[in-house]
């Protein structure tokens, strides 16, 4: 592995951010869909966007290395955009499943 490719504290630290923003989404989407009269999708939703201002926050703290506004604004239109593909990806994949189930 190249080390400037691949930082051995960058990858651990993007793990702990995606594992924090996974037991967030379970967590919220489990006890909204328990404690609220909504759908499976809607629950997931919630959870999604509640896992990605935390993911967001979490790689801004831990991942992020820049200290220039230019720059990070730049990361955070990178995290918006990847959080909205990932969100899209998991609704298709979603769908999928319940017309399968």
């Amino acid at each position: 592995m190249n080390s400037g490719l691949f930082n051995r504290r960058d990858l651990i630290a993007y793990f702990l951010v995606a594992a924090t923003g996974a037991l967030i989404q379970l967590l919220i989407g489990s006890v909204s869909q328990n404690w609220f009269p909504i759908t499976y999708g809607e629950a997931l939703t919630f959870g999604y966007l509640a896992a990605s201002v935390v993911g967001f926050f979490l790689t801004k703290l831990f991942a992020f290395t820049t200290r220039n506004a230019t720059k990070s604004r730049r990361e955070m239109v990178k995290f918006g955009l990847v959080t909205v593909v990932s969100f899209i990806i998991t609704v298709r994949v979603l769908k999928g499943f319940l017309i399968l189930v």
